[in-house]
């Protein structure tokens, strides 16, 4: 079945080259050798932030004492072509991403989530000012198509910002934690009693899934998991 959605989906949204690291492919969104990857890495059990194999644990979850978030995972490391492609994405309007990257998700889905039964989809939102200029929320244009594939129910409204945060580039892992703090809401009605996958396209430090999780929960959700396109390289 996954060979004719592939072939379907490249039929549509034409590719020439694996979205996750460059190589020439054919009738495939992502190769298969970014695929083996993702089940060779070493990951946290609890953030999903990549070890190197000199760590003996996280740095993430040494600083985040009580975690909201029930997991996370990432789908590979945040370098090279990757890279590229989430900025070409979320900067330069290259929304053609977007099946590759739910296809991506989907395969991590199924390789770290296997026993999770999800109730609702949803993107973490972006400030109004940058959803203004970009035009689209980068995460929205491909964690929709994930709720589409895996025929979950989706909301873009459930979660959302009550407080301006300003750039996170550049700032560090305590000053992020302070900007992200309390700085979403969740409708009570719509995530009450759910087991909640939050997508998102990049994990860094904790702060914006930690932040999220948090309204989440206090919204009454029962669960909430969280998944990643790339993520960073922890050592402590």
């Amino acid at each position: 079945m996954r060979k004719w959605k592939n072939a379907a989906l490249q039929l549509f949204f034409p590719q020439t080259h694996c979205a996750a690291c460059g190589d020439v492919l054919c009738k495939k969104l992502i190769c298969d050798e970014c695929l083996k990857q993702m089940q060779k890495l070493r990951r946290c059990p609890r953030c999903g932030s990549f070890l190197h194999k000199t760590s003996l644990y996280c740095e993430t979850c040494s600083f985040i004492k009580k975690p909201y978030f029930d997991r996370v995972v990432s789908a590979l490391p945040y370098d090279d072509v990757l890279k590229r492609s989430i900025r070409r994405m979320k900067y330069g309007g290259k929304t053609y991403y977007k099946r590759p990257f739910a296809e991506l998700i989907c395969e991590l889905l199924a390789q770290e989530y296997t026993d999770i039964r999800f109730d609702l989809v949803l993107p973490v939102p972006v400030a109004a000012d940058k959803l203004k200029s970009r035009g689209y929320n980068q995460v929205d244009i491909f964690a929709r198509p994930v709720a589409q594939m895996l025929e979950l129910a989706y909301s873009d409204d459930a979660l959302f910002l009550i407080k301006d945060i300003p750039s996170l580039v550049g700032k560090t892992r305590r000053e992020r934690f302070e900007l992200t703090n309390n700085a979403f809401g969740a409708d009570k009605e719509q995530v009450e009693g759910k087991t909640i996958l939050l997508i998102d396209d990049v994990f860094t430090t904790g702060a914006t899934s930690q932040s999220c999780s948090k309204a989440l929960k206090k919204a009454g959700a029962k669960a909430v998991y969280v998944a990643t396109l790339a993520g960073h390289y922890t050592i402590n």
